[in-house]
């Protein structure tokens, strides 16, 4: 008896076939974990004082970064935006890319405001400054070293399956 569904292979079933794209997806992951757990209280200290935006939330992811209601929502955000564009090479790499330039936007943002004044609107401490910078070289750093679309030898890589193809090319006859 033949089965009603054609047999799945480990490649179809692998939706995230390149690097690329599995760091995306790791990457927003990442982000949704830490935008759920900012709303935990006991993880996120001085939880009573979370407010939705403004350098008066007092709240603290694990004690060390500020953290706002509007702070949790972009890094929820950033994370269904990260697994959504896994999906596909190009995307992965744009939001590795695209999201390292926010991080690092963001951290040039938390050295020229006053911390203590309301343009720390997001809100912004040193750690959270340097966590940023941090994001922002990982991110691009990935985006550019697993994005790329051709390897040494000039060869078509991770992007799409016939680039994907391992069958030996000889001369042509």
């Amino acid at each position: 008896m033949t089965p009603s569904h054609p047999a799945r292979t480990s490649e179809s079933m692998s939706r995230f076939r390149t690097p690329v794209q599995k760091a995306a997806l790791a990457v927003g992951a990442l982000f949704l974990v830490v935008g759920l757990l900012g709303f935990v209280p006991g993880i996120t200290t001085h939880y009573e004082q979370l407010t939705f935006a403004g350098h008066h939330s007092d709240a603290a992811l694990l004690g060390i970064f500020n953290v706002s209601v509007l702070h949790n929502l972009v890094h929820l955000l950033f994370g269904v935006a990260g697994i959504v564009l896994a999906r596909t090479f190009n995307s992965a790499r744009s939001y590795l890319i695209g999201g390292g330039v926010v991080y690092l936007v963001l951290f040039l943002y938390g050295l020229v405001i006053d911390h203590d004044s309301s343009a720390n609107f997001f809100p912004v401490n040193d750690a959270d400054n340097w966590l940023h910078l941090g994001l922002a070289v990982a991110m691009i750093a990935l985006g550019a070293a697993l994005g790329r679309t051709r390897d040494d030898s000039g060869q078509p890589v991770g992007t799409g399956d016939r680039a994907q193809s391992t069958t030996p090319r000889g001369p042509a006859l």
